[in-house]
């Protein structure tokens, strides 16, 4: 909530047309993804929590999906938040394109996360993973990343962001799939 509250602070979101207010979401938000959906599974690190979910008859699978749901539920209205304020400080940009865009961007980089967690079961990899995708994507740029390029939105392409949100929910359900094959 903080990383939303002080973005007008940190990278300024007044009077920006559209390829700046896409550079905001792109640089800037789309870091949201990897904090809150990459540490889905951390609860079950916990021998007592596992063991306690393992006890109930409601699987674990259910919880974790219910974790992703709140997860991306917190990710769409700290989304809207930020929307919000850059709107208040007169910014142009499509309100509902941007919105998902940016939340294709988040799901993909957490979705990185989540699979890499559901394989190594080792937190610092599984954000290390979607970190080392978004340092690709700064210092390569579209010529290399392709389809999956993560900062088309501040060139004004939004086509990618099909491809990356797709993909997103695809690692997201890879990630689950693999980590609940584990057990």
């Amino acid at each position: 909530m903080l990383f939303c509250l002080f973005a007008p602070v940190i990278v300024g979101l007044e009077a920006l047309n559209q390829s700046q207010a896409g550079q905001v979401l792109d640089i800037y938000f789309s870091l949201l993804g990897i904090v809150l959906l990459t540490p889905l599974f951390m609860p079950e690190q916990n021998k007592d929590i596992r063991d306690l979910l393992a006890s109930k008859e409601y699987p674990v699978r259910n919880v974790q999906l219910l974790r992703l749901l709140q997860a991306y539920l917190i990710l769409a209205v700290l989304n809207l938040l930020v929307l919000f304020q850059m709107r208040l400080g007169a910014c142009t940009f499509p309100f509902g394109t941007y919105f998902l865009c940016a939340m294709a961007s988040c799901v993909f980089l957490g979705g990185l996360g989540i699979l890499a967690y559901g394989i190594t079961d080792n937190l610092a990899i599984a954000y290390m993973i979607p970190v080392f995708y978004y340092i690709c994507c700064y210092g390569s740029g579209e010529k290399y990343m392709g389809k999956f390029y993560l900062f088309s939105l501040m060139e004004g392409k939004m086509e990618n962001k099909i491809w990356l949100g797709t993909a997103g929910i695809v690692l997201t359900a890879a990630g689950l799939w693999i980590r609940n094959r584990k057990k």
